[in-house]
């Protein structure tokens, strides 16, 4: 927990939980794909419809795109993880790196995003860009 009493790590184990909701939505359309086993749509809809319960928790309501931005983000946050371990099987470390750095700053976007909708302001652009992205964004 933080000073200002707001609690990273929950934070970041909803983005965890969302990731992963989001790959399982994927992957019952892809099984539904390969297979044509309809039981894999209605999967599909009870996970979406869990995610999207959780998200509504997590996200405020705005008029922008916050929610569907932090959906997509999540998810790609996800996949860059999942090239990275792929890069790490094949000895190919400093792209690994790269992905895991990658996938790190998509996730402090997310953060950074939901704490501005929030707020209705950014923090201090110099201090986003050197702490939380490390210099190499924005």
């Amino acid at each position: 927990m933080l000073e200002d009493g707001k609690d990273v790590g929950m934070f970041e184990d909803f983005l965890f939980m969302l990731q992963h909701l989001v790959a399982a939505e994927n992957h019952a359309i892809g099984s539904y794909q390969s297979t044509g086993d309809k039981t894999f749509l209605e999967i599909n809809t009870k996970i979406r419809r869990i995610r999207s319960k959780w998200m509504y928790k997590f996200i405020p309501e705005n008029k922008s795109q916050i929610y569907c931005l932090t959906k997509h983000l999540a998810g790609a946050s996800q996949g860059i993880k999942e090239v990275s371990n792929r890069f790490v099987e094949a000895n190919e470390n400093q792209l690994a790196e790269e992905c895991f750095k990658d996938a790190q700053d998509i996730e402090a976007i997310i953060i950074l995003l939901n704490e501005q909708e929030k707020t209705k302001e950014f923090k201090e652009p110099s201090f986003i860009n050197k702490y939380i992205l490390g210099g190499s964004h924005v």
